[in-house]
């Protein structure tokens, strides 16, 4: 299997249409570790913080994912919003950025992940939830002092955001 690059973006016809990034460099290196980019989106509604319960292993995290190449981090972080959850964030604002060993991940089929991790807050939001996608369970707004189970990077996360005074409301 050959990628051509062309413009900084892999491209050719050896990936099936719609497959994204991180689906062909699995293709390539298997379960070693990926560095990249990840982004996610606090949303509250009445004091409450919108949670998605993941799909592979079950656990509650805020909605997010991976960022394509050549994608804008705000844009990425706009369409894992709305690919999880089916809204549409009006407004973003960089609540924080991090690296390092609490965001490194092992998924439940093994696959490994470093990221730098970079969490926005939805100013303001529309649309409906729907959590009719592959990598969502359930979405919930809950009491960010009372949350669900989590995995180790979104515990991390949560609690460098309550360090950081971003669950007061």
């Amino acid at each position: 299997m050959r990628c051509v690059l062309k413009g900084g973006r892999p491209s050719g016809a050896a990936y099936p249409a719609g497959m994204g990034y991180i689906e062909r460099m699995r293709r390539l290196v298997g379960h070693e570790t990926l560095t990249g980019a990840a982004v996610g989106v606090l949303v509250w509604n009445d004091g409450q913080v919108l949670l998605q319960q993941r799909s592979d292993d079950r656990t509650w995290c805020i909605p997010g994912g991976g960022v394509e190449p050549g994608e804008h981090l705000e844009d990425a972080a706009r369409r894992e919003l709305h690919e999880e959850t089916g809204l549409t964030a009006e407004g973003l604002t960089l609540l924080s950025a991090r690296s390092g060993p609490d965001c490194f991940i092992v998924y439940p089929n093994g696959d490994q992940v470093q990221t730098i991790s970079l969490t926005y807050r939805a100013e303001s939001w529309s649309g409906d939830l729907n959590p009719a996608n592959d990598e969502t369970l359930a979405l919930a707004f809950v009491n960010p002092q009372a949350l669900p189970p989590m995995n180790p990077y979104n515990q991390a996360l949560f609690n460098h955001l309550k360090a950081a005074g971003h669950l007061a409301r």
